[in-house]
């Protein structure tokens, strides 16, 4: 994820949802250092896919699953 990516991510999340930097850091299971890090260089891809799950409402993985995601099937 680029620094911009990463950027746009942050400020969407707080200006849409008042999220301060401790809850965006608890969120994202980070430290707030690393929310600066990443908006100055960019985030590893893991904290892209869990920015893309935080926009879209998506819950932490269960092994509770009625079904495999639609991608996944064959």
């Amino acid at each position: 994820m680029t620094a911009d990516d990463f950027e746009d991510f942050y400020q969407l999340v707080k200006s849409e949802y008042s999220v301060t930097d401790t809850m965006m850091a608890k969120v994202l299971g980070c430290s707030r250092p690393s929310l600066i890090k990443w908006r100055k260089q960019g985030a590893p891809l893991y904290i892209g896919l869990a920015c893309t799950a935080v926009i879209n409402g998506l819950d932490p993985w269960t092994k509770h699953r009625s079904s495999p995601p639609p991608h996944l099937e064959s």
